[in-house]
């Protein structure tokens, strides 16, 4: 807990805006919590992890998952699914689902090293200044930022046939939305990893 007369910060006007919150008590020890509260968060945290952990799939064949991938970048095009070419940048490039679909990532070239690109735009890093740095690509940059450029042209495009906002419009928790649906269209997809188109 903050002492009286402490300073927290070199800001005195931050230091007495922080005197006047409600704080915890001077000592943990008096803080105390049910075994029914204990009970309560443990079943929240088992349910959280067990739903992140349904997410995962594990390829028995990841040669063949990558060269499908691969596939789908080198053959991008306007007839493309929006979520076969989306997981294959997701793939790629490493990058979570929110930094490819919201399409307000940068991904620019990098002198002499066709398999790296500057990435700006991480998700975790959105509240401070945005910093480039270097990321591998597991296929030249330059199929990799066409590809990334056309799925967020398909995807302004299925924006204003269905009259919803862009990606770069949407709020993260919008993302998160389409993430799950991606989600949902992966396990359609067949499990060995041969195929990552539609049924």
């Amino acid at each position: 807990a903050h002492r009286k007369g402490a300073r927290l910060t070199k800001d005195d006007h931050i230091n007495a805006l922080v005197t006047t919150l409600p704080l915890v008590p001077d000592s943990f020890k008096s803080f105390r919590v049910t075994p029914e509260e204990e009970l309560e968060c443990k079943q929240a945290a088992e349910a959280q992890r067990e739903e992140k952990n349904a997410a995962l799939r594990t390829h028995s064949n990841p040669e063949e998952m990558l060269h499908a991938m691969r596939q789908e970048i080198t053959n991008a095009s306007p007839a493309s699914h929006i979520y076969a070419l989306g997981a294959a940048l997701l793939g790629v490039s490493g990058r979570r689902c929110v930094e490819i679909f919201n399409c307000r990532s940068t991904f620019d070239p990098v002198d002499d090293a066709p398999y790296l690109t500057m990435f700006t735009g991480q998700a975790k890093k959105r509240d401070k200044p945005m910093e480039a740095y270097t990321i591998p690509l597991l296929v030249p940059y330059a199929d990799f930022h066409r590809a990334f450029r056309l799925f967020c042209d398909l995807q302004r495009a299925h924006a204003e046939r269905t009259g919803k906002r862009a990606p770069c419009e949407r709020s993260n928790e919008e993302i998160e939305g389409q993430n799950r649906s991606l989600r949902t269209w992966l396990t359609r997809c067949d499990k060995e990893g041969r195929r990552m188109r539609p049924e």
